[in-house]
């Protein structure tokens, strides 16, 4: 046998559930998310220099970051100035997200217009 064998040096790769190789760092027992798209399943498999194998049981990643306005239009145009004559109807839209999903407050100043939950797209 080679003395210079060493079982605890260990290869560490991650895989999502479909079975790909996931990029990891440096530190191959440190799995890197890249994206807020990156919501899956994960295992990871080591192997030992004596080839001998183990898979951790599945990890469920879910992803949670902060709300941000895609889109805001006013009548269709994303103008930041709208000028309007009283009483003309002014259709709102504003397109947004995060995770989890954001509650949407539309004002008129200190006025609460309208209030919605916003749904996932």
């Amino acid at each position: 046998s080679n003395r210079n064998t060493n079982p605890t040096d260990v290869s560490i790769i991650w895989y999502s559930k479909d079975g790909r190789a996931v990029p990891s760092s440096i530190q191959s027992n440190v799995l890197q998310v890249q994206s807020k798209s990156d919501t899956n399943d994960f295992y990871c498999e080591a192997t030992n220099v004596l080839g001998w194998t183990t898979h951790s049981a599945p990890y469920k990643l879910k992803r949670r970051y902060s709300v941000s306005v895609k889109n805001f239009t006013a009548n269709g145009t994303t103008k930041l100035t709208y000028a309007v004559h009283k009483r003309t109807v002014v259709s709102l839209q504003c397109d947004v997200e995060g995770d989890p999903f954001p509650e949407l407050n539309i004002f008129n100043g200190p006025t609460l217009l309208s209030q919605h939950q916003a749904k996932s797209s």
